[in-house]
């Protein structure tokens, strides 16, 4: 009886870990595809172009998109800030690396005011989005397959409850924590979304 309880257990497990990779691959997917249909709707590239079209991975990425972007910033004003919207929230929901281009050249290609807002906004719901998938989706896998970590992070998120603002911080601004480890300490802990976003729009 408690052989069979346990069978029944790892098999419930595997399946709930595979449904949930099933579910990040097809929200990712469904992203991938919106991004690509706001890039479609990008008014055509000559071949040079289409070359600069690309997230940036450094700095001089970040110069070419920008010249490239600040060509089309006229004509097609909203297009521009669409896909620099879209793009922003799809990095941090993912936890891609480059945001930080994007904040760089929002500086660029917009007012200050306007940059600054769109980057306080995009970091925001970002976060928050990547946040969600961690505590929705993202724990059974992690559970599975980054236990150990997972304790690790749990008790350093536990040892710093009393100023736990003060480390989320911390967890901001050092380079060597992944965003991605960042979001799911906190899912961990069971913070609000509401203290995410409180976070994210103040930091």
């Amino acid at each position: 009886g408690n052989k069979m309880a346990e069978l029944n257990g790892s098999f419930t497990k595997r399946g709930q870990t595979r449904w949930s990779l099933l579910k990040i691959v097809i929200i990712f997917a469904l992203s991938a595809l919106f991004m690509c249909i706001i890039f479609l709707s990008f008014p055509e590239l000559n071949e040079e172009d289409k070359l600069l079209m690309k997230l940036p991975r450094d700095i001089e990425d970040a110069k070419d998109l920008g010249r490239l972007l600040s060509k089309y910033r006229e004509s097609h004003y909203f297009t521009v800030l669409t896909a620099f919207f879209a793009t922003y929230i799809f990095l941090q929901t993912f936890a891609i690396p480059g945001s930080i281009f994007l904040s760089i050249l929002s500086g660029f290609l917009f007012h200050f005011v306007l940059a600054l807002f769109l980057v306080c906004l995009c970091s925001a719901i970002g976060a928050s989005f990547c946040y969600l998938l961690s505590a929705l989706l993202g724990q059974v896998i992690v559970a599975k397959y980054f236990s150990t970590r997972v304790a690790a992070w749990k008790k350093q998120v536990e040892n710093h409850r009393s100023d736990l603002m003060n480390y989320i911080v911390f967890l901001r601004i050092t380079p060597f924590f992944t965003k991605l480890v960042h979001q799911h300490s906190l899912s961990c802990y069971r913070s609000t979304t509401a203290t995410l976003l409180y976070r994210n729009i103040h930091w």
